[in-house]
This record gives structure tokens, sequence and C-alpha cells, in this order.
């Protein structure tokens, strides 16, 4: 009995320490996280968070809304070397920072870019954070017990397609599990879903079932599930004739730097569009519009409303038989979000022989 009922503890204790190591793997596996993820040490005074659901979905907002995202979100078991500490002189980049490698990330795919953010997750906490590129190196910490109200969410569209080549004949797939269908005579308003091969099942305030789907050639099919379908197209007005763009470009916003992409969009109508990426959210904005021309093949001269008169500079030692590279000098202080970006950069690109 004595060596049976040792046997029973031992049995009892491999059972206990089993479930424990179980436990942790399954924390260490943690695929959800779910509620509001404040700013630790908010310095700006404006409300700033993130708001992840268990459906694998996140809403951010940043200084009072100035800023929105939305998309979804994966939690990896992978490494990540993040910024821990800004050192004494609590400024980042400089001798005394310190940094850790973090065995978790938490990835964001948002709805308004196609480039992922990783982001360190760190003790239950998402560390070294930037936020719009105006609040980096942050900590943002779970709110135990705060309520979020979805209600309050800036709408946010997931999908934005077009009928006719007209900017008002509109399917819009906005974030929260909404739609609102414009391609029509009458405006049809409801909810979506997405199907794992990537169509999407629509049903109408009153019950009707739509179908989503995608064509080999980028444009879309629409219509009642059982009916006639529309084509729709991602995109309407005139085609870009060429474009100029620079990755990775440092832009001046207020006592802040943020991290950019830009594109400057040509138009065949002989208008002109300069699009600024926020790398850091993934959010494109307007900085400046104007017209162009076109002398001589590769002379180019825009004529911005903000930065005024720029002329373009040809590459003549990278011309080849078929086009050559100029360059376009951009400087000017933008108003975007609010607040004064200040842009001084070149951007590239390539004009055909046909330009």
């Amino acid at each position: 009995m004595m060596n049976g009922g040792k046997k029973l503890v031992s049995l009892l204790l491999m059972l206990a320490m089993v479930l424990t190591m179980y436990a942790i793997a399954m924390a260490e596996d943690k695929t959800v996280l779910e509620g509001v993820y404040d700013m630790e040490n908010n310095d700006f005074g404006m409300e700033t968070y993130y708001y992840f659901s268990a459906d694998g979905t996140y809403y951010g907002s940043f200084f009072m809304g100035a800023v929105v995202d939305a998309g979804t979100y994966e939690v990896k078991n992978e490494e990540l070397t993040y910024l821990a500490s800004l050192g004494e002189d609590g400024t980042a980049g400089t001798q005394d920072d310190v940094t850790a490698v973090a065995t978790q990330v938490v990835e964001l795919a948002s709805y308004l870019s196609d480039d992922a953010v990783k982001i360190a997750y760190v003790d239950g906490k998402l560390a070294d954070v930037s936020l719009a590129g105006m609040a980096n190196h942050r900590t943002m910490a779970l709110s135990e017990g705060k309520a979020h109200d979805t209600a309050s969410e800036t709408p946010i569209v997931v999908v934005n397609l077009y009928a006719d080549n007209m900017e008002g004949n509109t399917l819009t797939l906005y974030h929260d599990k909404s739609f609102a269908d414009y391609t029509g005579d009458d405006g049809i308003y409801g909810t979506w879903a997405k199907n794992e091969d990537g169509s999407y099942a629509l049903t109408d305030e009153d019950g009707a079932a739509y179908a989503l789907t995608w064509n080999e050639d980028g444009t879309a099919s629409f219509g009642p599930e059982q009916g006639d379908k529309k084509v729709l197209t991602t995109s309407v007005g005139p085609v870009v004739f060429n474009a100029f763009t620079a990755e990775d470009v440092k832009l001046a916003a207020a006592d802040t730097t943020m991290g950019a992409n830009l594109t400057l969009n040509c138009y065949e109508d002989g208008t002109c569009v300069l699009l600024v990426n926020i790398t850091a959210v993934g959010m494109e904005l307007e900085a400046d519009r104007g017209t162009y021309t076109v002398a001589d093949v590769f002379n180019y001269t825009f004529n911005f409303e903000t930065a005024g008169e720029i002329v373009g500079e040809p590459d003549w030692a990278s011309a080849t038989a078929t086009g050559i590279g100029v360059k376009v000098p951009y400087a000017a202080t933008v108003q975007a979000m609010g607040s004064d970006l200040a842009i001084d950069t070149v951007l590239n690109g390539v004009a055909s022989i046909g330009q």
C-alpha cells in the first residue's frame, strides 16, 4: 500500500508538472488580444489607444482621433529587437540606449496599407511603438476593464469599388462590417463577411444576399447572389501618365520627424498629385496638387498649388534606348493632419521615349 501511495503521488506530481508546462506553452502561444491598450506616459494629453477584438481585428485612434487606423492583427512567436529604454539622457539614438529582444510580436495588417507593421509584445505590453510617426518609442498597456464603444469608431474603408467609371457609383465596405452600395438606382445598406476564398458575402437590411468576387484582371463582379453581376473597378478618372517616387524620406512635423514614402502621380489630363504615405501607420495623405507640362520629350515643369513652379531634371547619363531618368526636386511646407509638414527631397522616375 505504501509503495502504491508513493506511485500515486509521483503520478499526480508528474501530471501537475505537465499541466503547468502546458499552461506556460499556451501563454507563450497567445494568439488573441482583447481590450483597450492605452499609451503609458501620455505627455500629449490627447487620447491615444489601440482596441483589439477577439476576432483578430483592431482599431487605432491617435491624438483625439486626428489619425485613425484599422485592420487585422496576429500575435507571432518570433524575435524582434526593440528599444527598451532611452537611457539616462532620455533621448533615442544615443549611446546609452538600451535594446532588448522580444520573443513575441504583434503584427498589424492595416486596411490602409499593404505593408505590415510588427510591434514587440513584452510582458503583455506593446513595446517601442511608433504612433503616426509623431509619438515614437512609446509603450501601450492594457487598461483592465476599460470599455470601448465600437459605435464611436470612425468608419475606415476596407474595399472601395466603382461602377461605370464614375466616382459616385461606388460599393464601399467598411471595417465595422457595414457596407453602402450606390452602384444601382437606389442606395443599399447592410453588413458583409469575408469568405475563405477572398470573396465577400453581403446581406442588406431586408435580408437579401449579394456576392462580391474578384476577377483575374483585377476587377470585381458584384450583384445579387443568384442574379446578374456588374463589373466594378478599383479606381476611376484619368490614368497615371508617369510617376515619380522617393522612399524612406524623413519629414519634419512640429517638434518631431516621421518616415514616409512619397509618390508624385502625373495624369493623362495634365494634372498631378503628390501623395505622402506615413510608413508608421500606412496612412496616405494628399500633400500637394497642380499641373504639369512636358517639353522636348523629357523636360517636365510642374506648377503646384503650394510648392509653386518646380522644374524636373533629366538625368542624361541614365538614358537608354527606351527612356531616361528624371529627377523632381520638391521642397515645400504643406498642411497635413492639421499641422505643417516640411518636405525637402528628390523624387525619381523614368520617362519613356513615348513621353
